[in-house]
């Protein structure tokens, strides 16, 4: 009977979408990605307040974007700038120091990015001697549900910071420290298992502070941003501080696998912290070899990894990894910087990233770390030239598949794409000067990397694609990802009605390969990937409930 009823179905023709990469593969509106039209997030708390901050970003269309940059409840002054982002350019906005946020409380100070197409957003908060910078997420990639990663040191002058922005009315937000840790509020200690409860209006925001708020668990009615700072900290045995800040990705885009290593420029290891997004977590890493058990949500896990050295981490549910740098990670420079990691499954095919001119007192170098699958790297290209022909050399990291290269950048849009349609990697990017480092990245997949498949159509988590709707989203292109299922048919409707009984199944297609007509079925991910062209090719997407 529920297959029956889910072959009436509807089919709506539209013209071919031009929101695709300056290659016209790659749907950049489909993509849930780094890359968007609305943006919301806050800076937290920092140590040092004396410099502005600042927004940047960067467009990977050949035609310019109009941006308006807001601070839409914001009481002590209301800013609203408008700026063009032209294609090849990075795109600069100061703002004043006073929209961070300080303290533990309820606030005003977000900041939402709108733009009139696909763009990317950085946001740095760079003072004199110490500062970060960080991606910033679209609001369409956003979730209900995070885990804090940051890091704590023997000191309790400085304090860890987790910032939650809303993005609608009456947001309530339940807040459940970590495990050995402790959030005070409104008179009230909160320790693990104790809820703290608030309820936040769209773009309010809400910051908390503690020694350290690693593992705090936080989930929401709504969709939330969430930051995650410590204001000064030290790494290592030097004394120099430094500020850390980054922003966090959704409970639901977190991988069971990673592969970590020490960033081949540094004289000092890397510090990695894992920490789990489910009770009862099992992992195993292969250096040092050992398998640990986290039996609470939130416990967590460090290692070190040495320069140029690989390791790899293993999990039975999500885990959230956090790169950590030392005091003077390239002696004589280099101060703490925090990284959550990338998995493989949440590399992409194409990246286009801004280097902005950052503001203090420090002269910064800037890099780019490159990973890719040891097979790919005689592919992939750096502003349009071979990595080779750059006269860069890839370490493979011994006992896995993926190979690492660094090099220097200058200020500017940057690009990192493949000859290989079928090729994905992944980038982190780093500045040093003398008293001063920050981290990020290129860019990284946000949707759920954990999904299985579901075909009972009873059990199925359907979740946004419950949709009996299909909608031509091209024609005479094709995903280069693997397909879910592929059927020997020539019949749309049946197609269709195999694609409602998968709960992944977002994208289909229909084409003929040598006389024979076929169906594939495709995840959400296959927005990502670089599309083909495929002569006669009907691609198809499912509508969202």
């Amino acid at each position: 009977m529920i297959f029956m009823e889910r072959t009436l179905i509807r089919i709506s023709i539209v013209f071919f979408v031009t929101n695709m990469s300056a290659e016209g593969r790659y749907f950049y509106d489909e993509c849930i990605d780094q890359m968007g039209t609305e943006f919301l997030f806050m800076f937290c708390e920092h140590y040092i307040k004396g410099s502005i901050v600042k927004v940047f970003c960067s467009t990977p269309l050949n035609s310019e974007v109009s941006v308006r940059i807001q601070t839409p409840v914001w009481d002590a002054g209301t800013i609203d700038i408008t700026v063009t982002v032209t294609p090849g350019s990075v795109t600069e906005v100061d703002l004043p120091r006073s929209l961070r946020m300080t303290g533990t409380g309820k606030g005003k100070t977000s900041i939402l990015v709108t733009a009139s197409d696909t763009i990317t957003v950085y946001a740095a908060d760079t003072q004199a001697n110490t500062g970060d910078t960080f991606m910033v997420y679209p609001t369409d990639a956003l979730g209900s549900e995070y885990i804090d990663i940051t890091y704590n040191q023997t000191s309790t002058s400085y304090a860890s910071s987790l910032g939650i922005v809303a993005l609608y009315d009456l947001t309530v937000v339940e807040i459940d420290p970590p495990p050995g840790g402790s959030i005070s509020y409104d008179g009230t200690d909160y320790t693990a298992g104790q809820i703290l409860t608030v309820t936040i209006n769209k773009y309010e925001l809400f910051q908390i502070q503690s020694h350290d708020l690693s593992g705090t668990h936080v989930r929401s009615s709504f969709p939330l941003s969430v930051i995650s700072a410590h204001e000064y900290i030290r790494m290592g045995t030097s004394n120099s501080k430094d500020f850390m800040q980054t922003m966090l990705p959704p409970v639901s885009s977190l991988s069971t696998t990673y592969v970590v290593f020490g960033f081949p420029m540094y004289s000092k290891p890397e510090i990695v912290r894992i920490v789990n997004s489910r009770e009862n977590t099992t992992i195993i890493i292969t250096l040092p070899s050992v398998s640990v058990f986290l039996e609470k949500i939130g416990s967590m896990y460090d290692i070190e990894v040495a320069p140029g050295v690989g390791s790899v981490i293993t999990a039975d549910k999500g885990v959230i990894v956090a790169l950590v740098s030392q005091s003077r990670s390239m002696s004589p420079y280099g101060d703490p910087r925090v990284i959550v990691a990338l998995s493989a499954d949440q590399f992409l095919s194409e990246y286009t990233f801004p280097i902005a001119n950052l503001t203090g007192k420090v002269v910064f170098t800037h890099r780019i770390v490159i990973m890719a699958k040891t097979s790919d790297v005689s592919n992939i290209k750096l502003d349009n030239s071979y990595i080779a022909d750059l006269g860069l050399v890839w370490t493979e990291l011994i006992n896995t598949n993926l190979s690492v290269t660094f090099t220097i950048l200058d200020v500017g849009v940057h690009s990192l794409t493949s000859d290989d349609v079928t090729s994905v990697f992944g980038g982190y990017l780093a500045g040093h000067g003398s008293t001063e480092e920050y981290g990020t990245l290129t860019g990284r997949y946000l949707g759920n990397t954990n999904q299985s498949v579901c075909t009972d159509g009873i059990s199925c988590n359907y979740g946004r694609y419950r949709g009996a709707t299909f909608t031509q989203r091209a024609f005479g292109y094709t995903p280069s990802s693997e397909p879910l299922v592929t059927l020997q048919t020539d019949s749309v409707p049946l197609c269709q009605a195999k694609c409602l009984t998968i709960d992944i199944c977002v994208y289909m297609t229909m084409l003929e390969e040598n006389g024979i007509s076929f169906c594939k079925l495709y995840d959400p991910k296959a927005s990502c990937s670089q599309m083909v062209e495929s002569e006669g090719t009907r691609l198809y997407k499912r509508s969202v409930a």
